[in-house]
């Protein structure tokens, strides 16, 4: 039973793959899309209520939504008319994602991503952009994401520079987890 929280996880991560290989935006692309991200939406909670929270399990969860979007991103790019000045800024983003990290393996010998709030609402956010994407408010949609996610990458930045332990459910810079979920951690 244990084993379900990341089993959902790598699912994901198949799922994720074969996106690669459907057409953006068809019916097939939006029904194995949805799945990926019901995993997505259940693995945490569930690891949660069976008692399977691990690093290893909070590290793949990371590494599934870093390739969601990766493969997200590179799928539906073509789609995308956006200024050019996007691309710079989506790097820019994952340059201060990436940063955080290797922050965090120098600090505290994990290379891993933190479940913020801001990192969960950058995720909401991209998650329902596809279904947008042919709608007049795709263009917003991008830019509101974007922000979000600049502020939510610096925000855990922030925090990997400051933050005394590694703490990857850690739900912001202003935000301390409860005296029992750090016990649990250390």
């Amino acid at each position: 039973m244990k084993q379900i929280p990341n089993s959902l996880t790598i699912v994901r991560m198949a799922l994720t793959i074969a996106l690669l290989w459907l057409y953006p935006l068809g019916n097939g692309f939006f029904v194995v899309y949805l799945i990926a991200g019901l995993t997505d939406i259940i693995d945490g909670p569930l690891a949660r209520w069976l008692g399977a929270e691990s690093r290893f399990g909070a590290k793949l969860d990371s590494a599934a939504d870093t390739l969601f979007v990766f493969v997200v991103l590179v799928r539906l790019w073509p789609y995308l008319v956006l200024p050019p000045v996007a691309l710079l800024f989506i790097l820019g983003i994952a340059l201060l994602r990436v940063g955080a990290g290797v922050v965090a393996k120098l600090r505290f010998g994990v290379f891993g991503f933190l479940h913020t709030w801001g990192n969960k609402l950058t995720g909401a956010l991209l998650f329902l952009y596809p279904f947008v994407l042919r709608w007049p408010v795709a263009t917003g949609l991008f830019w509101v994401a974007g922000v979000v996610a600049l502020f939510a990458a610096a925000e855990e930045l922030a925090i990997e520079l400051t933050a005394p332990a590694w703490q990857p459910d850690r739900p912001g810079y202003f935000f301390h987890l409860p005296k029992k979920q750090e016990k649990n951690r250390k």
